[in-house]
Formats: structure tokens, sequence, C-alpha cells
């Protein structure tokens, strides 16, 4: 079920900080994000293009700016230097 949109007027203006201590740790542990996410989206940024992946999204964007949790993924071998995060969406860019 998708969550309703988010009210008129409302501004998602989170610190750095705040995104870390207060959002991304409790997506990491598994606790609920009840109103979260109406405006940090679980999305696989990796599979979509980027303008495919705001339209899906458009109205949790904020000022042209979105917000999601997505798992990182690993470019090459994880072991030594040449493991590194892959930052290539769907059909190329990056």
């Amino acid at each position: 079920m998708e969550p309703p949109e988010v009210l008129p007027g409302y501004r998602f203006m989170p610190t750095p900080e705040e995104l870390v201590h207060c959002y991304l740790n409790r997506w990491i542990t598994g606790q609920p994000l009840g109103e979260l996410e109406k405006v940090v989206r679980h999305a696989d940024v990796y599979a979509s293009e980027p303008d495919k992946l705001t339209e899906e999204h458009r109205r949790f964007g904020h000022a042209g700016t979105w917000y999601f949790f997505s798992v990182a993924k690993w470019k090459g071998t994880c072991k030594g230097a040449a493991g590194r995060f892959n930052r290539r969406v769907k059909d190329g860019g990056t």
C-alpha cells in the first residue's frame, strides 16, 4: 500500500547529521519508520535512470530534492584496492 501524499507546505530539510543519526540508523536497525516513509522512499537507485526514479516518486520530492534508502552495491571485488562502490545506474550513467 502506498503511503498518502505529504501535506502541502511540509518541508523536510534535515541536516546531514540528522539524516544519519535519526533516519539512516533506524532503517539499518529495522526499526519502524512510520511517518518517515512519506518523505524518504525505499528504492534501488541503481535499477533506474535518475529522471525515471524521480518521476516515479515525484510526489515525495521537495524543491527538486528526493531522499532514498538504498543498499550500496560494490563494483569489482570487496578485497584490496579493487573494491569500491558502484555508482553506475541502469543505462550506464553515473
